[in-house]
C-alpha cells in the first residue's frame, strides 16, 4: 500500500509536451517507455518522469520466463519491481531511503504517510495534522508569524519566519505601539509638562495613545475584556481628542503608566488660577468664547448648540501659565477624596453656569466608578 510523491494533479501542472500520469509528469509522446534499462538513471537520462522496473517476460526461445528491466512512467502508487518488490519510482532529486529522520513532504517508505517522524514538530495536534504549529520572530510591530515546515535539505524542520523592519528608529509617538520593536511601548515619547514649582502638571488634558484630532484613540485589543487603553499610558500633547469616558481608577492607572499620578485638587487649582487667585485661567472676567464651556459652540457656522469636546489646546485663550483647557472642555478627575467620592474639577463642555467653570469650583464629587463623555483627567508629578 501507500502512496508516492505527487507532482501534478492534471496536465496543466506539467510542462510543454508532457502529461500527468497518476501524479507524475511524463512525456506525452511516450518517452522512453519500454526502453531496456539497468537502473532508474538510464530512464531519467531521457526524462525524469520515468523509472526502471523489472517484469517477467518470456525468453526469446520460449524456454521459460525471464526478468526484463524496462523504462516505465512514474506514478503516484508503488510499482512492482520484480524480485525487489513494490517501490516508489522517485525523481532524480529524491533519494531512495527509509522514512526515518526524513522531512521532505514525500512518502519515502511508501506506507501512505508523509513525514510521520516530524508530525509533532509540524502540527499542534500531531498525527491528526489539522492545526499547523506556528512560530514567531520579532517584537512589537516587527512581530511576524509563520508555520513550521520541512528544511530544504530534508533533515528536520525549520521556522521560516523573519522579523519585520521597525516602523521608526525611535518610539517617540504616543500611539500605543512598539514602533522600534524593542519590546517597549512609546518609551521615547516626551510629554508636554509645565513646572509650577514643587510639582509639574500636564500642559494638556490626558489623551489616549493613538488619539487624533477626530478620534479619541482605538482599542488595540478589543476582545481582551479591558477598556480601550486602560492598560496603556496617558499622554500630554496638543491637537488631539482628550481621553473621556474614563473611571477614576483607570485615570489613576493611566497616569501611573506614564510615570506620573493624578493631580490633587489643590494642585489643579494652583495651575488654573496661576497662584494669584484668578477666577478663570485667562482672567477674572468670564468670557464664554475663551474656553469650551456650555455657551461655546464648537462650530459657530452651524445653527443650534453644539456641546462637544474639542482637541486639546484648540482654544488658545484658554490657558494659564502654559496649561490649557483648565476651564471647560472636559471635567477632570483629581486624587482628592471625600470618603468613597473623588473630586472633579474644571467644569466641562456641558457646563452652562459660569461659576461651574471657575478655578475655585470645588463642589463636584463623583463615585470612583462613574464615567461620562464629559469627564477626563490630567496627570501631575513631583
Amino acid at each position: 500500500g501507500g502512496a508516492c510523491a505527487a507532482e501534478c494533479d492534471g496536465d496543466g501542472d506539467c510542462g510543454a509536451g508532457e502529461r500527468c500520469n497518476a501524479g507524475a509528469c511524463v512525456l506525452a509522446n511516450g518517452g522512453p517507455t519500454g526502453q531496456i534499462c539497468a537502473t532508474d538513471a538510464d530512464c531519467v537520462a531521457v526524462h525524469p518522469g520515468y523509472g526502471c522496473v523489472g517484469a517477467s517476460e518470456p525468453k526469446p526461445d520460449n524456454t521459460g520466463p525471464q526478468i526484463v528491466r524496462r523504462c516505465v512512467p512514474r506514478q503516484h502508487a508503488p510499482v512492482c519491481d520484480g524480485d525487489a518488490g513494490f517501490r516508489c519510482l522517485r525523481g532524480p532529486l529524491h533519494q531512495p531511503r527509509n522514512e526515518l529522520g526524513r522531512c521532505d513532504t514525500i512518502d519515502n517508505d511508501c506506507d501512505g504517510r508523509i513525514d510521520e517522524d516530524y508530525v509533532d514538530q509540524l502540527y499542534e495536534d500531531g498525527a491528526n495534522r489539522s492545526i499547523a504549529r506556528t512560530c514567531e520572530a520579532g517584537l512589537g510591530l516587527c512581530r511576524r508569524s509563520e508555520v513550521f515546515r520541512c528544511a530544504d535539505d530534508g533533515d528536520g524542520t525549520v521556522c521560516p519566519v523573519r522579523a519585520g523592519d521597525p516602523v521608526r528608529p525611535l518610539d517617540d509617538d504616543c500611539n500605543g505601539r512598539d514602533d522600534d520593536c524593542n519590546g517597549r511601548v512609546d518609551e521615547d515619547f516626551v510629554d508636554t509638562w509645565v513646572n509650577l514649582g514643587g510639582f509639574s502638571i500636564y500642559a494638556f488634558e490626558a489623551t489616549r495613545p493613538g488619539a487624533t484630532a477626530d478620534s479619541p484613540g482605538l482599542d488595540l485589543n478589543p476582545d481582551d475584556g479591558v477598556d480601550a487603553f486602560v492598560e496603556s499610558r496617558a499622554c500630554s500633547r496638543s491637537g488631539v481628542q482628550p481621553w473621556a469616558n474614563v473611571t477614576w481608577a483607570s485615570a489613576r492607572d493611566a497616569c501611573a503608566a506614564a510615570g506620573a499620578r493624578l493631580c490633587t485638587a489643590a494642585e489643579w487649582a494652583r495651575a488654573c488660577d496661576g497662584g494669584v487667585g484668578r477666577a478663570f485661567p485667562y482672567g477674572n472676567d468670564y468670557d464664554p468664547d475663551a474656553c469650551n464651556g456650555g455657551e461655546h459652540d464648537v462650530d459657530p457656522l452651524t445653527p443650534d448648540i453644539q456641546d462637544a469636546a474639542t482637541p486639546t489646546g484648540a482654544l488658545a485663550a484658554c490657558v494659564s501659565g502654559g496649561v490649557f483647557d483648565l476651564s471647560g472642555n472636559l471635567k477632570e478627575w483629581t486624587s482628592t477624596a471625600d470618603g468613597a467620592l473623588r473630586a472633579v474639577r474644571g467644569g466641562g463642555f456641558e457646563t452652562n453656569v459660569p461659576a461651574g467653570l471657575t478655578c475655585a469650583q470645588a463642589g463636584d464629587f463623583k463615585p470612583a466608578e462613574f464615567r461620562s463623555e464629559a469627564i477626563g483627567f490630567r496627570c501631575c508629578r513631583d
